[in-house]
Protein backbone atom coordinates (compact mmCIF):
# COMPACT_ATOMS: atom_id res chain seq x y z
CA UNK A 1 0.00 0.00 0.00
CA UNK A 2 1.17 3.47 -0.22
CA UNK A 3 2.97 4.91 2.40
CA UNK A 4 4.23 1.63 3.71
CA UNK A 5 7.62 0.23 3.57
CA UNK A 6 8.62 -2.78 2.21
CA UNK A 7 11.83 -4.57 3.22
CA UNK A 8 13.39 -6.66 1.05
CA UNK A 9 16.07 -10.05 2.19
CA UNK A 10 18.67 -10.51 -0.33
CA UNK A 11 21.04 -13.57 0.85
CA UNK A 12 24.66 -12.73 -0.01
CA UNK A 13 27.79 -14.89 1.05
CA UNK A 14 31.46 -14.12 0.95
CA UNK A 15 33.26 -17.01 -1.35
CA UNK A 16 36.00 -18.41 1.34
CA UNK A 17 38.40 -19.32 -2.02
CA UNK A 18 38.88 -15.69 -3.08
CA UNK A 19 41.74 -15.90 -5.66
CA UNK A 20 44.54 -14.22 -4.30
CA UNK A 21 46.84 -11.38 -6.03
CA UNK A 22 49.95 -12.16 -7.70
CA UNK A 23 52.98 -9.38 -7.36
CA UNK A 24 56.21 -9.19 -8.98
CA UNK A 25 58.77 -7.03 -7.49
CA UNK A 26 61.06 -5.47 -10.61
CA UNK A 27 62.42 -2.14 -9.73
CA UNK A 28 63.77 -2.40 -13.17
CA UNK A 29 64.98 1.18 -14.64
CA UNK A 30 64.32 1.36 -18.38
CA UNK A 31 64.43 4.29 -21.07
CA UNK A 32 62.67 5.52 -24.27
CA UNK A 33 64.71 8.47 -26.14
CA UNK A 34 67.21 9.03 -23.09
CA UNK A 35 63.60 9.61 -20.33
CA UNK A 36 63.98 6.90 -17.57
CA UNK A 37 61.29 5.20 -15.47
CA UNK A 38 60.97 2.62 -13.24
CA UNK A 39 58.72 -0.11 -13.56
CA UNK A 40 58.46 -1.39 -9.25
CA UNK A 41 56.25 -3.56 -9.58
CA UNK A 42 53.38 -5.38 -11.55
CA UNK A 43 50.43 -6.75 -9.45
CA UNK A 44 47.61 -8.86 -11.25
CA UNK A 45 44.18 -9.54 -9.39
CA UNK A 46 41.16 -11.35 -10.67
CA UNK A 47 39.69 -8.05 -12.15
CA UNK A 48 42.66 -5.84 -12.99
CA UNK A 49 46.15 -5.60 -13.41
CA UNK A 50 48.58 -2.95 -11.79
CA UNK A 51 51.18 -1.63 -12.78
CA UNK A 52 53.38 0.55 -10.53
CA UNK A 53 55.68 3.13 -12.10
CA UNK A 54 58.49 5.96 -11.03
CA UNK A 55 59.62 8.49 -13.25
CA UNK A 56 62.88 9.96 -13.33
CA UNK A 57 62.36 13.87 -12.11
CA UNK A 58 65.70 14.57 -14.42
CA UNK A 59 64.42 13.35 -17.64
CA UNK A 60 64.13 16.62 -20.06
CA UNK A 61 60.85 15.61 -21.02
CA UNK A 62 57.57 14.86 -19.10
CA UNK A 63 55.99 11.17 -19.40
CA UNK A 64 52.01 12.25 -19.90
CA UNK A 65 50.68 9.27 -20.21
CA UNK A 66 51.28 5.21 -21.46
CA UNK A 67 49.04 4.57 -23.86
CA UNK A 68 50.75 1.47 -25.56
CA UNK A 69 51.92 -0.64 -22.13
CA UNK A 70 50.44 -4.02 -22.19
CA UNK A 71 51.59 -7.55 -20.76
CA UNK A 72 51.80 -10.28 -23.66
CA UNK A 73 52.78 -13.96 -23.11
CA UNK A 74 55.32 -16.06 -24.95
CA UNK A 75 53.94 -15.92 -28.03
CA UNK A 76 53.83 -11.98 -28.67
CA UNK A 77 49.75 -12.20 -28.09
CA UNK A 78 48.56 -9.41 -25.66
CA UNK A 79 47.63 -10.93 -22.42
CA UNK A 80 46.87 -7.48 -20.37
CA UNK A 81 45.96 -3.94 -21.93
CA UNK A 82 44.61 -0.96 -21.14
CA UNK A 83 41.03 -0.59 -19.57
CA UNK A 84 38.62 1.13 -22.02
CA UNK A 85 38.50 4.98 -20.49
CA UNK A 86 40.89 4.16 -17.49
CA UNK A 87 44.42 4.92 -17.33
CA UNK A 88 45.82 5.11 -14.14
CA UNK A 89 46.50 7.55 -11.11
CA UNK A 90 48.96 9.54 -10.28
CA UNK A 91 50.21 8.90 -6.75
CA UNK A 92 52.49 11.84 -6.68
CA UNK A 93 54.60 13.66 -8.61
CA UNK A 94 56.81 11.51 -10.19
CA UNK A 95 55.09 8.10 -9.61
CA UNK A 96 51.48 6.54 -11.35
CA UNK A 97 49.44 3.63 -11.49
CA UNK A 98 48.64 2.22 -14.62
CA UNK A 99 45.65 0.21 -14.65
CA UNK A 100 45.10 -2.84 -17.27
CA UNK A 101 42.66 -5.60 -17.95
CA UNK A 102 43.52 -8.79 -16.57
CA UNK A 103 43.23 -12.38 -17.55
CA UNK A 104 44.05 -14.12 -14.35
CA UNK A 105 42.50 -17.05 -15.12
CA UNK A 106 44.78 -17.82 -18.22
CA UNK A 107 48.12 -19.34 -17.58
CA UNK A 108 50.78 -18.28 -19.69
CA UNK A 109 53.70 -20.13 -19.97
CA UNK A 110 55.60 -16.88 -20.02
CA UNK A 111 54.88 -13.40 -19.09
CA UNK A 112 56.44 -10.09 -20.40
CA UNK A 113 55.78 -6.24 -19.81
CA UNK A 114 55.61 -4.35 -22.89
CA UNK A 115 56.07 -0.51 -24.09
CA UNK A 116 56.89 0.96 -27.06
CA UNK A 117 55.37 4.25 -27.18
CA UNK A 118 55.07 7.30 -24.78
CA UNK A 119 52.83 10.42 -24.86
CA UNK A 120 56.08 13.09 -23.63
CA UNK A 121 56.75 16.54 -23.96
CA UNK A 122 59.71 18.82 -23.58
CA UNK A 123 58.86 20.31 -19.56
CA UNK A 124 59.57 23.60 -20.93
CA UNK A 125 56.04 23.28 -23.26
CA UNK A 126 54.24 21.30 -20.27
CA UNK A 127 52.55 23.92 -19.18
CA UNK A 128 50.25 26.13 -21.29
CA UNK A 129 50.26 29.95 -20.36
CA UNK A 130 47.57 32.29 -20.83
CA UNK A 131 46.88 36.08 -20.48
CA UNK A 132 42.95 36.20 -20.19
CA UNK A 133 42.46 39.66 -19.62
CA UNK A 134 44.43 40.52 -22.97
CA UNK A 135 43.44 36.90 -24.36
CA UNK A 136 46.84 36.26 -25.40
CA UNK A 137 48.69 32.52 -25.82
CA UNK A 138 52.01 33.03 -24.04
CA UNK A 139 53.50 29.62 -24.07
CA UNK A 140 52.46 26.21 -25.78
CA UNK A 141 53.58 22.93 -27.01
CA UNK A 142 56.47 23.50 -29.76
CA UNK A 143 54.47 22.19 -32.69
CA UNK A 144 52.10 25.00 -32.82
CA UNK A 145 49.08 22.68 -33.01
CA UNK A 146 47.07 23.91 -29.90
CA UNK A 147 46.04 27.41 -30.31
CA UNK A 148 43.60 29.83 -28.42
CA UNK A 149 40.47 30.52 -29.45
CA UNK A 150 39.02 33.10 -27.08
CA UNK A 151 39.50 33.77 -23.10
CA UNK A 152 38.47 35.76 -20.25
CA UNK A 153 38.46 35.68 -16.73
CA UNK A 154 36.40 32.91 -16.68
CA UNK A 155 36.32 31.32 -19.57
CA UNK A 156 39.39 29.86 -22.07
CA UNK A 157 38.43 28.25 -24.97
CA UNK A 158 41.41 26.19 -27.33
CA UNK A 159 41.62 24.30 -30.27
CA UNK A 160 43.97 21.33 -31.17
CA UNK A 161 44.58 20.44 -34.87
CA UNK A 162 44.79 16.67 -35.97
CA UNK A 163 47.75 15.62 -37.19
CA UNK A 164 47.65 12.95 -40.34
CA UNK A 165 49.16 9.96 -37.97
CA UNK A 166 47.03 10.66 -34.93
CA UNK A 167 44.23 8.03 -34.07
CA UNK A 168 43.24 10.12 -31.02
CA UNK A 169 44.27 13.65 -30.50
CA UNK A 170 43.39 15.48 -27.40
CA UNK A 171 44.45 18.07 -24.79
CA UNK A 172 43.60 17.77 -21.05
CA UNK A 173 44.80 19.81 -18.17
CA UNK A 174 45.27 18.49 -14.65
CA UNK A 175 45.65 21.76 -12.64
CA UNK A 176 45.21 25.48 -13.28
CA UNK A 177 47.22 28.16 -10.84
CA UNK A 178 47.21 31.94 -11.29
CA UNK A 179 50.84 33.76 -11.63
CA UNK A 180 51.23 33.59 -7.83
CA UNK A 181 50.79 30.11 -7.95
CA UNK A 182 47.18 30.20 -6.44
CA UNK A 183 44.95 26.97 -7.22
CA UNK A 184 42.15 27.86 -9.85
CA UNK A 185 39.28 25.80 -10.09
CA UNK A 186 37.63 24.20 -12.60
CA UNK A 187 33.54 23.81 -12.18
CA UNK A 188 33.35 22.23 -15.51
CA UNK A 189 35.64 21.56 -18.72
CA UNK A 190 35.06 18.72 -21.84
CA UNK A 191 36.18 18.12 -25.05
CA UNK A 192 34.33 19.08 -28.56
CA UNK A 193 34.88 16.87 -31.32
CA UNK A 194 32.85 18.07 -34.32
CA UNK A 195 32.19 14.96 -36.84
CA UNK A 196 34.76 14.99 -39.79
CA UNK A 197 36.43 18.21 -38.62
CA UNK A 198 40.26 18.17 -38.61
CA UNK A 199 40.26 20.24 -34.88
CA UNK A 200 39.04 19.60 -31.93
CA UNK A 201 37.99 22.63 -28.90
CA UNK A 202 39.09 22.28 -25.05
CA UNK A 203 36.66 24.39 -23.41
CA UNK A 204 36.89 25.06 -19.77
CA UNK A 205 35.36 27.51 -17.32
CA UNK A 206 37.17 29.59 -14.10
CA UNK A 207 35.20 29.20 -10.62
CA UNK A 208 36.69 32.43 -9.63
CA UNK A 209 37.92 35.59 -11.42
CA UNK A 210 40.08 36.95 -8.40
CA UNK A 211 43.23 35.63 -10.08
CA UNK A 212 46.48 37.24 -11.26
CA UNK A 213 47.18 36.83 -14.63
CA UNK A 214 48.61 34.77 -16.76
CA UNK A 215 47.27 31.43 -15.74
CA UNK A 216 49.38 27.87 -16.05
CA UNK A 217 47.38 25.14 -17.53
CA UNK A 218 49.57 21.69 -16.29
CA UNK A 219 49.19 19.36 -19.65
CA UNK A 220 48.52 15.49 -18.61
CA UNK A 221 47.29 14.66 -22.70
CA UNK A 222 48.77 15.65 -25.84
CA UNK A 223 49.24 14.14 -28.76
CA UNK A 224 53.10 14.07 -28.95
CA UNK A 225 54.87 10.63 -28.73
CA UNK A 226 58.29 8.80 -28.67
CA UNK A 227 59.19 5.46 -29.20
CA UNK A 228 61.42 2.89 -27.97
CA UNK A 229 61.43 -0.67 -26.97
CA UNK A 230 60.56 -1.81 -23.86
CA UNK A 231 60.64 -5.51 -22.91
CA UNK A 232 60.63 -6.91 -19.48
CA UNK A 233 60.07 -10.74 -18.73
CA UNK A 234 57.87 -11.31 -15.20
CA UNK A 235 58.96 -14.27 -12.79
CA UNK A 236 59.25 -14.96 -9.25
CA UNK A 237 56.17 -13.77 -8.18
CA UNK A 238 54.92 -13.21 -4.59
CA UNK A 239 51.78 -14.63 -3.61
Amino acid sequence: KAGQDIEFIIPFTVPENVKPSINFVLKKEVEIENQKFTIEEVTIHPLRIDVRISINPNNSKKILQFPDIRLEDENGEVWGSSLSGISGRGIGENEQIIFLQSNYFEKPKELYLRINKLQAINKDEATVIIDTEKNILLNSPSDGRLKLAESNKSHVDLFLTQAEEDEHFSFTTYKIEDANGKLIRSPSSAMQYASGEMESHFVVDLENTDYKNPIHLEIDNYPKYIEGNVKIELKNPIK
